[in-house]
């Protein structure tokens, strides 16, 4: 049976989605779930005076208007509240009053797969999403959503969010240390369905003071400035440390347009800095009022940054409208000073960030258009150059790590569903993954320095329609990493290849642009004749992704399993050390039926996955852990790694 909806100011069967979407947030959304298989009890309720009001078996009163149920609905006898306050009526008159209003006019429509992408920190743009399936076929309108706070994952003491009644929601600075959950009512035009309700995500962080350097406490200190400069603030960043003069930044303008912006970076204090942070950490400098620079360019002693790249610190420079942030130790300052017959100190590495000319751009836009998308904002070039003696080196691989590049994101193209990122080396167009931090800036993480832009793709397939991982599926697509198996059709359910595979994986984690050079390449006997997807299982088997089988072939045409793909994923992980924070303890066994099931050699895996919020096995709580991952499977996985380790959204 469905639940039938009953709108405060309509009568009428369909009804105004935006009444929908009011009464429900007013019953705090969970209380009009209208609870499944139990007994009806009609409501009487007036807020607005004493007087107690009787309702008829077939009619119910909310907020004052009086509606009619239809001659088929089964009613029961009145509760009754007498009061004026809205506050008692929707926090408790509701609270502690379950209904279920019947009718037979189709099914309810459904939400399942609920969780929250973002990073949780005050200021960050949070996002919920669901999947929405309806057997009727009927579209879903009116949906309500609601945004709940706690002290633990677990949502014991769960509060409402006064106001956070939409699909996105940006936590203060009063939700610190806290986790959120979001709730969705789904419905259609005829009824509303089940509220359900998402993990505990959090808990939320401080807000970061720059928007490429994580981790780090900031201290801010003003570098002697030119008069024209006086406005800049030029800052070291470390944890707990305070340094001077990190940083003498130089401007070049033509006619009011800054063509240059120069850092020059401080040996003697920036050294001090290091020295004073723990490993792992990110010095920088930061110029936040820095903006529509035609070029950002910054230098520093290659002796510096191997002191960096010993501890395992990063490096970035930061404006307000792009940055770079880099492993120090992927610069191989010691190697290159020694080939060049000089020491460390008398090597110079430069990092620069550069706004590319139009024709650039027309080169993305007409990639873009070819692949179904459309290019966005400006192109920018990042790059790193190293200056030993007579020699310069370009370097463009970081091997195993990540770098950071931020760009700016135009204005009304900050949907993380649709945003994408594509890099451009050597003629190469490859995706790469894009994370949005806030309304106007992107970080895109990636193993290379290249020319980098942003691309949108609003991509529909016809057989994802109420199909329950439409949104991951989407999602996939939008970025680049997964076609469809036509046009028209995704292939939700088609199974997956070991090559298959490769390719969706290369193209998620923005592989594509490293080279041979970055790690040894197994050798594989069974390579498709397909250059581009040969390409792919080198790639990935480069990056760690894959092992090849005992007979020496990589098996491209066999099916992959759901744990196959989840020891990919943590293999890459770990080779990559990425954050994964732990969010479940429960072993296996303890969370699913068959858990004893996972194969001995993919256990260390997949208890890895299951703690760091990867895993999510289906509705008769079995994992299924060797059966053959499809296509929706691979999808939703991938994403939530993604997610997870903040490549994505």
């Amino acid at each position: 049976m469905a639940t039938k909806r009953i709108f405060p100011d309509d009568h009428s069967k369909g009804g105004k989605p935006s009444q929908v979407k009011k009464y429900t947030r007013m019953a705090h959304s969970s209380v009009l779930a209208l609870s499944m298989g139990l007994g009806l009890t009609p409501l009487a309720a007036h807020a607005e005076g004493n007087a107690a009001v009787q309702p008829a078996n077939n009619e119910i009163l909310v907020n004052g208007s009086q509606q009619t149920l239809d001659s088929g609905t089964t009613t029961g006898s009145g509760q009754i509240y007498t009061g004026d306050s809205i506050a008692y009526f929707k926090n408790t008159f509701l609270n502690r009053t379950t209904f279920s209003l019947q009718s037979g006019e189709g099914h309810a429509p459904a939400a399942a797969n609920l969780r929250i992408t973002g990073i949780a920190r005050v200021g960050s743009l949070l996002t919920g999403s669901y999947s929405y399936s309806d057997e009727d076929g009927d579209d879903e309108a009116g949906s309500a959503y609601a945004w709940y706070w706690a002290n633990d994952s677990e949502g014991t003491d769960r509060a409402l969010i006064e106001g956070a009644d939409s699909q996105s929601y940006t936590p203060g600075s009063s939700l610190i240390g806290k986790y959120l959950f979001f709730e969705v009512t789904p419905a259609d035009e005829r009824n509303i369905g089940a509220t359900e309700l998402s993990q505990g995500y959090g808990p939320v962080s401080a807000a970061q003071q720059s928007a490429a350097v994580s981790s780090t406490h900031v201290t801010t200190t003003v570098s002697p400035a030119a008069d024209e400069e006086s406005l800049i603030e030029v800052v070291n960043v470390n944890k707990d440390q305070e340094t001077s003069n990190a940083a003498k930044l130089t401007l070049s303008k033509n006619n009011g347009q800054i063509e240059l912006a120069d850092f020059n970076f401080l040996s003697g204090n920036v050294t001090a800095a290091l020295e004073a942070a723990a490993p792992k950490e990110t010095i920088a400098v930061r110029v936040k009022t820095l903006k529509d620079a035609e070029k950002v360019q910054g230098n520093i002693g290659g002796d510096v940054l191997a002191a960096m790249g010993s501890k395992t610190q990063r490096l970035a420079m930061i404006t307000g409208d792009v940055a770079i942030d880099f492993p120090a130790v992927s610069i191989p300052v010691d190697e290159l000073a020694k080939a060049s017959q000089v020491s460390a100190d008398q090597v110079k590495v430069e990092m620069s960030i550069e706004k590319q000319p139009d024709t650039v751009k027309e080169g993305f836009s007409t990639w873009a258009a070819g692949e179904g998308a459309a290019a966005v904002g400006s192109p920018y070039r990042f790059s790193i150059q190293v200056k030993a003696g007579e020699s310069e080196t370009s370097i463009d691989q970081y091997g195993d790590r990540y770098a950071y590049h931020t760009l700016p994101i135009p204005e009304g193209a900050g949907d993380p569903q649709t945003l994408g990122a594509v890099m451009l080396l050597d003629g190469k167009y490859v995706p790469v993954p894009v994370r949005v931090i806030d309304e106007e800036h992107a970080v895109v993480e990636t193993p290379t320095n290249a020319t980098i832009m942003l691309v949108q793709r609003d991509t529909s397939f016809e057989d994802l329609s109420g199909h329950w991982g439409a949104n991951d599926m989407l999602f996939m697509a939008n970025k680049g990493n997964m076609g469809g198996t036509s046009t028209a059709a995704f292939g939700p359910s088609e199974t997956m290849t070991r090559g298959e595979l490769a390719s969706v994986l290369v193209n998620a984690l923005g592989l594509g642009l490293r080279t041979a050079a970055t790690a040894e390449t197994a050798q594989f006997s069974d390579l498709p004749e397909d250059p581009s997807s040969a390409q792919d299982i080198e790639l990935a088997a480069a990056a760690g992704l894959f092992q090849g089988l005992a007979d020496g072939t990589f098996g491209t045409d066999q099916m992959v399993t759901r744990e196959q793909l989840i020891a990919v994923l943590i293999r890459f992980n770990q080779n990559f050390e990425l954050e994964l924070p732990a969010v479940h303890t429960d072993d296996l066994s303890a969370s699913y039926k068959d858990g004893a099931n996972v194969s001995d050699w993919a256990r260390q895996y997949v208890e890895a996955a299951q703690n760091g919020g990867i895993l999510s096995g289906y509705q008769d709580v079995s994992l299924q852990a060797t059966k053959a991952v499809t296509r929706e499977e691979a999808a939703a996985i991938i994403r939530r790694f993604l997610e997870r380790t903040n490549l994505t959204n």
